[in-house]
């Protein structure tokens, strides 16, 4: 199996669906085989750390600017490049998240976004070595922005296209930014 997980001629849906399931308690959704994954590909910055289909179905469903996603797939592998491809591309796309490496990005999304069911702390990144992600004013008026925009999807008065669009004003009018808070913190 580690064959094909370096294997830089494989896609990332053919390491996904090859055979693990000859590894026993790999699970139904090869989360195991996944994080293997990552560790080989890490460099290439074609895969990122979530190893859940589920929170990359929600990530994608609260940051892409795609309709749905295809809903067929023919195996988990596609299903899981798709979701990551979408993700990677939207990431590459705002300014502000383009130069962020792969695991901060995916470290962003579990914080601002967090999947419906699953708490999250933060690190306090004062002391020691981890200082090289501490978080920015505008990182975190985002992050404060975007559960803003979570709760309000969350009360059904907001639609994930809804979501999408103030997200994108607050990125691309810096100084609106104030303004839409407060007309959304109404609704």
């Amino acid at each position: 199996m580690l064959y094909i997980a370096v294997d830089k001629e494989k896609s990332l849906s053919e390491k996904v669906d090859a055979p693990w399931e000859k590894i026993s308690h790999l699970g139904a959704d090869k989360h195991i085989a996944k994080k293997i994954i990552f560790c080989f590909n890490y460099e290439r910055g074609e895969v990122l750390p979530i190893f859940s289909t589920a929170h990359l179905k929600h990530f994608v469903n609260q940051v892409v600017n795609a309709p749905n996603s295809p809903a067929k797939y023919h195996s988990l592998g596609e299903e899981y490049a798709y979701l990551t491809s979408e993700l990677l591309k939207a990431k590459d796309k705002l300014q502000i998240t383009k130069q962020w490496e792969i695991t901060y990005f995916a470290r962003f999304l579990y914080n601002s976004y967090p999947p419906p069911g699953r708490e999250f702390t933060t690190l306090d990144l004062t002391e020691g070595k981890r200082n090289r992600h501490i978080e920015t004013k505008e990182h975190t008026e985002m992050r404060e922005f975007a559960k803003l925009l979570q709760e309000l999807q969350t009360k059904q008065r907001i639609n994930g296209a809804q979501f999408r669009e103030y997200r994108d004003q607050w990125t691309k009018q810096p100084n609106d930014r104030e303004a839409l808070t407060q007309r959304l913190k109404k609704l």
